[in-house]
């Protein structure tokens, strides 16, 4: 179990100000098991926003998620190896938020994309399918806050949502104030510091594919060979 309350007080040489206290809260709990005498686990992390009181004052609401865990544990000791090539998947909301952030998102921070990621070459052209559109989130969406909120980044920049990705098309990248003033577009407030004596770099906050119209029945029926790709484990 961990427990951090990220505490800034900000002041800036061109005079903005504020404060925030962001308390996070989370509970890493591991399965294992055993399969021909070889460990076999599986983790969920449970929390976020919010103290120990706000998160887990209440075990019951989590007595569900612990089941699914245990039940996909044993699905994944009776499991086999995928099969080498390529494949149609489908990837379920975890594993791909981690892929948006990872493949995406960090290609998409302005300091690496001058650096020069894949991303430098294919700003306004289509790079996924339309269906996708992915959002770097400041702090909420619709009127709910956010595992990660920003709301004044550290160099003292309000903090905006990012449309990365819209109906497929690369629509921009994620700033801070040099980035923006070199590639002449507008501050993002995603310059941030973990501690007072480091340089803020350009980071996401909450970066998310917005939801789709499919269900998730109807697009497994529509392949007829191919895997559902749950836990990046």
């Amino acid at each position: 179990i961990s427990d951090l309350d990220m505490e800034k007080n900000l002041l800036t040489s061109d005079g903005s100000e504020s404060y925030s206290m962001t308390p996070r809260s989370l509970l890493y709990i591991i399965l294992s098991t055993e399969k021909s005498g070889e460990p076999i686990e599986l983790m969920e992390v449970f929390g976020g926003l919010g103290q120990l009181e706000d998160n887990f004052n209440n075990s019951k609401i989590f007595y569900n998620r612990v089941d699914i865990l245990v039940d996909n544990l044993m699905k994944k000791s009776a499991g086999v190896h995928a099969m080498a090539g390529f494949h149609d998947v489908i990837l379920d909301a975890d594993l791909a938020g981690i892929l948006a952030h990872e493949a995406i998102g960090h290609t998409t921070e302005a300091d690496l994309v001058m650096g020069g990621s894949v991303a430098k070459d294919f700003l306004n052209m289509e790079v996924a399918s339309e269906m996708v559109t992915l959002v770097d989130y400041a702090n909420s969406r619709e009127g709910k806050t956010l595992p990660v909120p920003v709301y004044v980044d550290d160099e003292g920049t309000q903090a905006q949502d990012v449309t990365i990705i819209k109906d497929g098309i690369l629509k921009g990248y994620m700033h801070n104030k040099d980035s923006a003033a070199q590639l002449n577009m507008n501050i993002t407030g995603n310059a941030r510091a973990f501690q007072y004596s480091d340089e803020p770099l350009i980071r996401m906050r909450n970066t998310a594919i917005k939801p789709g119209m499919n269900k998730l029945e109807d697009m497994i029926s529509s392949i007829d060979d191919g895997y559902y790709l749950v836990k990046s484990s």
